[in-house]
């Protein structure tokens, strides 16, 4: 309650600024309230179209809502606009990640699997990527590679119940 006052005294007050407008639309986001999250944001959008946090923001609700591909256009057009510095795209890992899950939920495997692979390279020792390679593999029947990559994912964090699970239903569908 008391951020959300904020951000709307700095919404007053500075009039025509996309971020105290992004930050309640992040805020509505955080508490599921969807619908608010939306239409914040999307007035966000009206103010600034060239923050890509306002659209990868976007992609969260629609990712949120089920609706696949309205998130996969928020989440590319979100990282068009990142600019091309390591340091900075390596912060982008997160949506390249969400991006990938869209693809994966449209069966669009290849595709996932190139944008789990682009998050890899800018964060080689995350075990989530590794876990949704070898999810999605499994997914296409490459069952062989997704176990090399549910034990990289395990040697990373041992305690991962899903990568765990999946391992042994993946190794039962070899027997």
């Amino acid at each position: 309650d008391q951020a959300m006052a904020a951000y709307r005294t700095a919404a007053r007050m500075f009039k025509g600024y996309h971020v105290p407008l992004l930050y309640i639309g992040m805020q509505y986001l955080r508490t599921y309230n969807l619908q608010l999250a939306e239409t914040s944001l999307l007035k966000t959008l009206e103010l600034c179209s060239t923050d890509p946090l306002v659209y990868n923001e976007l992609g969260v609700v629609a990712y949120r809502q089920g609706k696949w591909d309205e998130a996969i256009q928020y989440f590319e057009t979100a990282l068009s606009k990142v600019p091309n510095d390591a340091v900075v795209r390596k912060q982008w890992e997160p949506t390249l990640f969400n991006v990938g899950h869209c693809f994966r939920k449209t069966q669009k495997y290849d595709e996932a699997l190139r944008k789990y692979h682009e998050a890899l390279m800018l964060v080689p020792k995350e075990s989530t990527l590794y876990a949704a390679i070898g999810f999605t593999l499994q997914l296409q029947g490459k069952v062989d590679k997704a176990v090399d990559y549910y034990h990289k994912a395990l040697s990373l964090n041992s305690m991962d119940g899903f990568v765990a699970e999946m391992l042994t239903r993946a190794i039962e569908g070899l027997a």
